[in-house]
């Protein structure tokens, strides 16, 4: 089972919400946060922290009492691989934290304006022809992001980097049917979020449950 978090960071607009949550999160985060030059990104990394806090909370345990590891590519992990494995990602204003006792990748990313000429590069044949296939513009930057959350959730579900993004694998046929992708006999499927102008893919094995849960301000932070 995949639990999965999701974040809208404009509640820490409000300077008392970000002091009290700022305050919570652990050294390391907090120098991340302030390592930020751009106040959204800013927002953006606080939510992140606050998500897994409250992940942890289950567990009876808080972020900043955890040693956190990175992967070759960057993909962050409890150094004692406990209580769980988690995948975090943020755009425009949104946090979203996957955590699942197997493995797990997630992405997510505001619709936006987009050159689809990128989708050339590092999208299949079969993904390349359900973009072109959109009624208008709009409809085809939707499905360039839903394409594109798709596959780089896969390559943090394998810790392999966005690096690896490339067309030598399909994650969606001409028609839009989702399709599984297999690696050493291994299957994974994704799960999809879709609304208020963002896309967002979750990755875990074939077969696993994933559920996405919406979290308040009063869940995320208490005042």
């Amino acid at each position: 089972m995949a639990e999965v978090l999701l974040l809208n960071t404009e509640i820490f607009q409000d300077s008392a919400v970000f002091e009290k949550a700022f305050a919570d999160v652990s050294d390391r985060r907090k120098e991340k946060i302030l390592s930020c030059r751009q106040k959204k990104d800013r927002l953006l990394s606080l939510g992140a922290g606050v998500l897994l806090d409250r992940a942890l909370s289950a567990y009876g345990l808080r972020e900043k009492d955890m040693a956190i590891t990175a992967g070759p590519y960057g993909k962050p992990a409890f150094s004692d691989g406990k209580p769980f494995a988690f995948s975090l990602s943020h755009s425009g204003e949104r946090a979203l934290l996957a955590v699942s006792d197997s493995t797990v990748g997630c992405d997510i990313e505001k619709i936006r304006e987009i050159d689809l000429r990128i989708a050339d590069r590092f999208f299949s044949e079969s993904e390349n022809a359900y973009i072109r296939t959109a009624a208008g513009k709009e409809e085809a930057k939707r499905r360039f992001f839903r394409v594109w959350v798709r596959k780089e959730s896969y390559l943090k579900a394998l810790g392999t980097g966005i690096g690896n993004l490339n067309g030598n694998f399909d994650t969606v046929e001409k028609e839009g049917k989702t399709l599984p992708v297999t690696v050493d006999e291994r299957a994974y499927a994704f799960s999809e979020y879709s609304a208020d102008g963002y896309e967002a893919a979750v990755c875990l094995p074939a077969g696993e449950e994933c559920r996405f849960h919406i979290i308040t301000l009063s869940q995320a932070v208490e005042i």
